[in-house]
């Protein structure tokens, strides 16, 4: 999963629009443009009804019908206002972060650039109106991978903050929270916890331990500890956030249904799928029931709940997920919009477990359009696309094809995230997996190591990740007859992913299935058969009796029968597993983490 993915919009506010209280706000939305009342009652009437119209379309993530009105409001204020009225910058601010919603970079860019010129000439370069315009243009730098600059933008919207507000405001909290954001999706897990950790403490002290505006902060926090690997902890921060927030302002708010949809990701990654089950449509019920069937964050649930059934092999149930998902966001953004691509790649994974590759090519390949149209051919979005693809190659033997879309995602990974980035041992450790199916041991190994390297300096010697790369080189060992080595680097795996998750997790049942591989290879049969049975509970229990992996348990466990003579045995166990089918690929993307830098609308 895309463990960096950043959740873009944030609705600040809406209001009524309807009776007696419609003049009312058309005044209030006149105080926020700074216009006079005067103004309201006459030649800007329409103006604020075009505003009042694009506000409540952007509040219901209807992005594209509220585009034509803030394009015909911004026209409509050019010619009625003077150059230097404030309301100018607001509109232009105001369809730049429309087009960054909709997705729309080199239409949002000039706008957003703009808005910033007019708040830094009317208001000089330290006011908070400039902030707000910097921190949508780092939310768009980060939208297109440049994280230094977003970095640099959101410094200076801290500094600004911090200069003229108490440390525990919410204003400083947001911008700390997209600073620490960026900071994650450059792999730097510990600057990003310092800063969150430090803000959590000011406003703890000035507000409250259970203070409602903490609850973002917890759920950043939550969403950083899950990327680390520190699951517990996450799941103590976000448990905090629901308390917090369900207390506040009941069990089915928005900012519940968010965290539920956290939560339930990380139930995933913790291998507790009932749970996560139930976190996933209490969210999807909220949202269907607050913002409609056919809102963004509805269609993000689906893609979810659709990942976790994936999961579970439970493949015939995730399809329709993933489909109104894609049919929700086409509506809603058009059919060349990044937010395809994450419904696009986990369509395309499906048909890789179904084992149809051709149709995974098709579905990866328009993913990889998509972003190359609209984000360019270098951003760091495409790394796990062109991994994706390069495994479909991979498992249907095209190895030189596979290389050629490992080899540019290596240089991607290089070029924008750096050489210590954990994005780039993942692409180290796929392109070293391709020249170990070819039996290139001598290539395969260097790189193998180099990606270990970057995972234990990023994310610490026992972080489940790291269990990954270990178990390829133990696999890559025991393929070249280094017994002993691939045995270590086999408990090492294991252990790690025991520590992580306990003993009855998917992947501590992996790791003993390819310990018991070793063991059978090495006549040792009764460990090798003890290993896989404690592997098939695990399996059995968790992800149910018709699931790919308990499928290939049954085959292990029958050749292990086979090779001790206990041939009605494994005919029993054979006969088992046609019970299952497919294989597993590529995880589906998920978006990991909450709001932090925000679109200002």
């Amino acid at each position: 999963m895309d463990k960096t993915a950043i959740r873009q919009v944030t609705v600040k506010s809406t209001w009524p629009v309807d009776g007696k209280a419609k003049f009312t706000v058309l005044i209030a939305i006149a105080t926020l443009l700074g216009l006079s009342a005067s103004a309201v009652r006459a030649q800007s009437a329409d103006l604020l009804e075009l505003f009042e119209r694009y506000r409540s379309h952007y509040a219901t993530g209807n992005y594209r019908e509220a585009i034509p009105f803030a394009q015909r409001a911004l026209t409509l204020a050019e010619s009625e206002l003077s150059p230097e009225d404030e309301s100018l910058g607001v509109l232009t601010s105001d369809l730049g972060a429309l087009y960054l919603a909709q997705g729309d970079l080199d239409r949002a860019e000039p706008l957003l650039q703009r808005a910033l010129a007019l708040a830094e000439a009317t208001h000089g370069p330290n006011d908070p109106r400039v902030a707000a315009s910097l921190s949508n243009l780092a939310g768009l730098a980060t939208r297109r991978g440049n994280y230094a600059a977003a970095e640099t933008m959101l410094a200076r919207v801290l500094a600004i903050r911090e200069a003229r507000l108490a440390p525990d405001h919410p204003d400083v909290a947001m911008a700390v929270n997209g600073l620490a954001t960026v900071y994650q999706a450059q792999g730097r897990y510990g600057e990003a916890l310092k800063l969150l950790e430090r803000t959590l403490k000011l406003r703890e002290g000035a507000l409250g331990r259970d203070h409602p505006d903490n609850a973002t902060i917890l759920r950043n926090l939550g969403a950083l500890h899950r990327a680390d690997g520190r699951f517990a902890d996450a799941e103590i921060f976000l448990g905090r956030a629901i308390d917090i927030l369900q207390s506040e302002f009941g069990a089915t708010h928005p900012e519940v249904a968010n965290t539920l949809n956290d939560l339930g990701g990380l139930y995933e990654d913790m291998g507790r799928y009932d749970e996560a089950e139930v976190s996933f449509r209490r969210a999807l019920q909220i949202r269907e029931s607050l913002l409609g069937a056919e809102h963004p964050e509805v269609a993000t649930t689906l893609n979810d709940l659709g990942g976790l059934y994936w999961t579970q092999g439970r493949f015939a149930e995730a399809e329709p997920l993933y489909q109104r998902s894609l049919a929700i966001k086409e509506k809603i953004f058009g059919s060349n919009h990044p937010a395809l691509a994450t419904t696009l790649n986990n369509l395309a994974a499906l048909n890789w477990a179904r084992q149809t590759y051709n149709q995974a090519e098709k579905l990866y390949r328009r993913a990889l359009n998509i972003f190359e149209t609209t984000l360019g051919k270098d951003h760091p979005s495409l790394i796990p696309i062109l991994n994706n693809l390069a495994g479909v190659y991979r498992v249907d033997g095209h190895y030189q094809k596979a290389a050629g879309q490992y080899q540019r995602a290596l240089e991607i990974a290089e070029r924008t995230l750096g050489p210590d980035h954990p994005d780039l041992a993942t692409t180290l450790n796929n392109l070293a997996l391709l020249y170990g199916n070819a039996n290139r041991f001598a290539e395969a190994e260097p790189l193998y190591l180099h990606a270990l390297a970057i995972k234990e300096r990023a994310l610490g010697q026992d972080h489940p990740d790291v269990a990954a790369t270990v178990h390829n080189i133990a696999t890559l060992y025991l393929n070249q007859g280094k017994i002993a080595d691939a045995e270590a680097m086999y408990e090492r795996a294991r252990k790690i992913l025991e520590s992580a998750f306990g003993g009855s997790h998917p992947a501590v049942a992996t790791a003993m299935s390819n310990l018991a591989d070793l063991y059978e290879k090495t006549g040792r049969l009764e460990a090798a058969e003890s290993l896989l049975a404690s592997a098939l509970v695990t399996r059995e229990t968790v992800l149910g009796a018709t699931h790919p992996e308990v499928a290939q348990n049954l085959k292990d466990l029958a050749r292990v029968f086979m090779a001790q003579g206990r041939y009605a045995e494994a005919e029993v166990f054979y006969r088992r597993s046609f019970r299952g089918g497919g294989v597993r690929g590529p995880r589906p993307i998920m978006r990991r983490a909450p709001v932090a830098t925000g679109v200002v609308l």
